[in-house]
C-alpha cells in the first residue's frame, strides 16, 4: 500500500516531535493536562510516546471509550483503556490533552 501524501499546518512546529504534535493540539484548542480520566464537558486526547517520538493519538468517547485509526486506511478502532495498546510498537500514553466539548 502506498502511505497517502501527508500535510501539515502552517506555523506549526514541522518535526516528528512530541512538541510538535502538542503545538498541533494547541492548535485546534487543547489544553495539556495531568491524565486520561474522563470529565464532564471536555474531550480528552492521549499521545504514545516511544523513545521520546509520538507513535500514535487516542480520543476519548462519550462512553469513556478510546477510539483510533490504525494504519493508512483510517479504519477506527475502539479501546477499553490506554493500556492495551500500550507496549512495543506504541509506547505508552505520556501526554493528555483536553478541550471543552462546546465552544
Amino acid at each position: 500500500m502506498t502511505e497517502p501524501e501527508v500535510t501539515w499546518p502552517d506555523g506549526i512546529r514541522n518535526d516528528e516531535s512530541v512538541e510538535a504534535i502538542v503545538e498541533y493540539f494547541t492548535s485546534t484548542g487543547y489544553v495539556p493536562c495531568d491524565n486520561p480520566e474522563s470529565e464532564d464537558g471536555y474531550l480528552k486526547v492521549a499521545i504514545f510516546v516511544k523513545d521520546d517520538y509520538p507513535t500514535h493519538a487516542c480520543r476519548q468517547l462519550p462512553s469513556q471509550k478510546w477510539t483510533s485509526k490504525m494504519g493508512f486506511d483510517g479504519v477506527d478502532i475502539e479501546h477499553d483503556n490506554l493500556e492495551c495498546i500500550e507496549g512495543d510498537q506504541y509506547g505508552t500514553a505520556a501526554v493528555f490533552m483536553k478541550r471543552p466539548t462546546t465552544p
